[in-house]
């Protein structure tokens, strides 16, 4: 029996699934201040997991329970992010990760944060993202 908690580890907007697919400018400081290094592909490949969460699954053969959320309009992160995650990890070891794409002609607004017009925004969102979750899992393997 698995505890109802155990259901979602994490849900990601628009995440940054690899750190080497980021901004050269801000990957170039975080490898010379963390690292000691000139650019991000000078860093030990031993410490690519964490900086990468392809590598990361990799090193623990282990993909979360999880849920991403991408716009379709933010093609950015779906290219460099999404897409990298879904060519480099077998689709039988995605099994416990959802992704849902978010349709253009629902939200249209590209590379920026899903809008929050005040506080309750982000509660009601997590509550969407977990209610939806709830119906993607098989209910019966989770509670009974």
């Amino acid at each position: 029996h698995t505890q109802r908690s155990a259901l979602i580890q994490f849900v990601a907007e628009n995440p940054q699934i690899s750190l080497k697919n980021y901004w050269k400018t801000h990957t170039t400081t975080l490898a010379k201040v963390c690292f000691g290094k000139n650019n991000i592909d000078e860093v030990p490949k031993k410490y690519l997991y964490r900086l990468d969460i392809v590598e990361l699954i990799k090193k623990y053969n282990y993909v979360p329970n999880g849920l991403i959320v991408i716009k379709e309009s933010d093609t950015h992160h779906y290219n460099a992010h999404i897409k990298y995650l879904l060519d480099n990890i077998p689709a039988q070891q995605r099994n416990n990760l959802k992704i849902e794409v978010i349709p253009k002609s629902i939200d249209n607004s590209g590379h920026v944060p899903f809008p929050l017009n005040n506080p309750n925004d982000f509660i009601k969102r997590l509550e969407y993202l977990n209610i939806m979750a709830n119906m993607y899992k098989n209910y019966d393997k989770y509670y009974c």
